[in-house]
């Protein structure tokens, strides 16, 4: 069901790619000239001009603070890019797979190093599709709760549903409505030049308004497919997320409108609701094996796992020490406490 209620916001202006080059060589120009910087990558290319964003990683020496170059860069170059770079560090960088999957990953200037291939990647990749599929629906939920739509930024994370689904291993038989829904995803970011303004509104509160179903359907269908496990009642999540729990619940369906959460869509302003939003604690129900597993990875539960976490959290402990505006490779941190 269409939900006529969204405000959407940040709609996309179309871009050429010739400022989508220019953007890009700002960014590598800054990110090539910082001092400890040693390699620059790129990840992904720009499939739908004026939604697409840039990816860089800037990958550093250890030691060392180092200062945002997001205040630095153009305007036109910051909303081309959307986002500010990635900053990792060399050894996590090595390392990532351990939790992350960055592809297509292209050197842009400097050291091409080699990554190590992580043992039991196909479980470390099921993982790491689980946590965006998780932060994916974390944050449609916060949106819909909100009732504001940022359609934008919105179009790109749902474009990553995709790379997600592939790495938790969900076919289309096995996640129909969220396969169904990367296609039409992927026509909407085709077609939005061709299409007139209602028709692009009324396509994106459709994806919205079906999006958390077909995520929760995605989850679900894995959790039945999973050995049993100890079932653990909550996560408590980190980070930008801290006023969330994850809570074990047997999901069938899930309304789309608050997505779980505190409803507060025409209660108050857009400030005052995530003034609000951010001030609340909330719940978000999601399958046992699915809390569980998120669980075990954030514990350490086992050998793999424990280096794993390991890994994750000297990478955290590296970001805390820099200075904000840098985007973090990966999503483990959400799920992991200290």
């Amino acid at each position: 069901m269409t939900n006529r209620r969204l405000i959407l916001e940040r709609q996309p202006r179309f871009i050429p790619l010739s400022d989508y080059g220019r953007a890009a060589a700002e960014i590598d120009g800054l990110l090539e000239s910082m001092p400890g910087v040693v390699a620059v990558y790129r990840i992904g290319s720009v499939s739908a001009p004026g939604i697409s964003d840039l990816d860089r990683v800037a990958v550093v020496e250890k030691s060392g603070r180092f200062p945002t170059v997001w205040g630095r860069l153009s305007e036109n170059t910051r909303y081309v890019a959307m986002h500010s770079p990635f900053l990792v560090d060399v050894e996590t960088f090595v390392r990532h797979r351990w939790f992350a999957v960055a592809e297509p990953l292209e050197l842009v200037a400097g050291t091409q190093f080699v990554l190590e291939a992580p043992p039991s990647s196909e479980l470390l990749g099921a993982i790491a599709g689980i946590e965006g599929l998780v932060v994916s629906r974390l944050k449609l939920a916060k949106q819909l709760c909100i009732g504001r739509i940022k359609v934008r930024p919105f179009l790109c994370e749902m474009h990553n549903l995709r790379h997600d689904l592939r790495l938790m291993g969900a076919s289309a038989a096995e996640a129909p409505r969220a396969w169904a829904l990367t296609a039409e995803v992927l026509a909407v970011r085709g077609g939005w030049w061709d299409a007139a303004d209602h028709e692009r509104d009324g396509r994106v509160i459709e994806l919205a308004s079906s999006a958390p179903i077909a995520i929760d359907e995605a989850l679900a269908r894995w959790s039945s497919t999973t050995a049993e496990t100890a079932t653990v009642d909550a996560l408590p999540l980190s980070t930008d997320w801290a006023n969330i729990t994850l809570a074990s619940q047997a999901i069938v369906s899930m309304a789309p409108q608050g997505g779980g959460l505190s409803p507060l869509m025409g209660r108050v302003s857009r400030r005052a609701a995530e003034f609000v939003w951010r001030h609340e604690r909330h719940q978000l129900a999601l399958p046992p094996a699915v809390v569980s597993l998120l669980s075990a990875a954030a514990a350490g539960a086992d050998e793999l796992l424990a280096e794993r976490l390991e890994v994750v959290q000297r990478y955290k402990s590296f970001l805390d020490a820099q200075d904000p505006g840098w985007s973090s490779i990966g999503l483990a941190g959400i799920f992991t406490s200290g």
